[in-house]
């Protein structure tokens, strides 16, 4: 009985991660009991032997009042109402506990307080749709749905389109224009490690090189925000504008060079300039993969192993090295890195991230500034 306090909070924590942290071959559905009781006892395990090598005692198993205040707190992020409250301190029942968190880990009021926490983790704001039409109705629908985190990660990632069709491009419009900030916005949020001062320069504390980060970020250089849908709409009204005007239709017809180029560009921009506002909204919700586009080192690089201007071929920073990369699979061989089972940080990221959403104080802290010599508290509950 002496850890059935850390054996309940363990598997609240289990159940704050909830279907979304399953890997993407295994069933979306909510883990087992037998199987969270297992992981809790191990994790139990682990700091029984840790608490005994340092000679401490677990606090006591807190009071009735207290924790129906902290899981309500922890679960839905709200205090119960005073029915609520009166509802599981007049039950008598041995295994309230278990049943209150399990009522909650099933409520709307979980969805909301992990939706909640996602949006802030991934910079999501719902009160204008600047970052593309239905992102944050994307991201609830498959937080409850009991989506994979790793296949949440992916789609975003690797997403590509207008937002009306595929809204986990978002995470791209998000930082429109600021392709260097997204890299290692990502990196940080899903592999807990800060690279940005590596934009500039090598690393001055970590290991990185200007070249490995602009590598890293090669992966996301054939972004594109337009959209081809519109251009194609919009080569289709000046062929038809052509075909149904006598005089455009003579003009595209002239034997004169010169006069045909005219014709085209006169023609064009007029439709552009009617189609201007329907041009706008679908650019600016919509990224496309430019095969041709590269990202290149910047005019002021100062390292002897590259020339400033130099395109940059996609590398990745640590684990397994994707090379020769088609330039139409850059995103998603990426994607494929950042949630892969062979990414060392990953898995052990968001976990950390939920232990800290728990408890107030990740395993390794600060939870998204992590380097080999940060070992953390307990690696092994890890």
């Amino acid at each position: 009985m002496l850890f059935q306090n850390l054996k309940r909070i363990a598997c609240a924590v289990l159940a704050l991660a909830g279907p979304s942290l399953l890997s993407e071959g295994a069933p979306s559905k909510p883990l087992e009991l037998r199987e969270v009781l297992k992981a809790a006892a191990q994790i139990d395990q682990l700091l029984e032997e840790d608490l005994k090598a340092n000679k401490l005692q677990p606090l006591p198993i807190v009071s009735e009042d207290t924790f129906v205040r902290r899981t309500y707190l922890n679960i839905v992020g709200r205090i119960p109402t005073a029915m609520e409250a009166s509802r599981f301190l007049d039950d008598k029942t041995p295994d309230k506990r278990t049943r209150l968190i399990e009522q909650l880990i099933s409520s709307p009021g979980y969805n909301s307080s992990a939706f909640n926490y996602f949006a802030d983790l991934l910079r999501l704001q719902t009160n204008e749709e600047q970052y593309g039409l239905g992102w944050h109705v994307w991201l609830r629908n498959s937080l409850a749905s009991g989506k994979p985190w790793n296949k949440i990660v992916h789609e975003m990632l690797s997403a590509e389109g207008h937002t009306s069709k595929n809204p986990a491009v978002g995470y791209y419009l998000r930082d429109r224009g600021m392709l260097l900030d997204n890299v290692s916005n990502t990196v940080q949020v899903f592999l807990g490690h800060q690279i940005g001062c590596a934009q500039c320069h090598d690393h001055p504390f970590d290991s990185w090189t200007q070249m490995e980060y602009y590598e890293m970020a090669a992966f996301s250089g054939g972004i594109a925000y337009r959209s081809d849908e519109a251009r194609q709409l919009v080569n289709k009204v000046a062929e038809h504008s052509r075909k149904n005007h006598p005089g455009m239709n003579r003009a595209f017809k002239s034997k004169n060079k010169s006069t045909r180029a005219k014709a085209r560009g006169n023609l064009f921009r007029r439709i552009t300039g009617e189609m201007r506002y329907l041009l706008r909204y679908f650019n600016r919700n919509e990224i496309v993969e430019s095969r041709g586009q590269e990202l290149k080192l910047p005019d002021d690089y100062q390292y002897k192993d590259a020339e400033p201007g130099e395109a940059v071929k996609p590398a990745t920073l640590f684990g397994i090295q994707a090379s020769d990369v088609n330039p139409e699979d850059r995103r998603r061989v990426f994607a494929d890195w950042v949630t892969g089972d062979d990414n060392p940080y990953f898995a052990k990221v968001i976990a950390n991230r939920l232990w800290r959403r728990t408890f107030g104080h990740g395993l390794v802290d600060p939870v998204d500034d992590w380097s080999d010599k940060l070992k953390g508290s307990h690696p092994e509950v890890l």
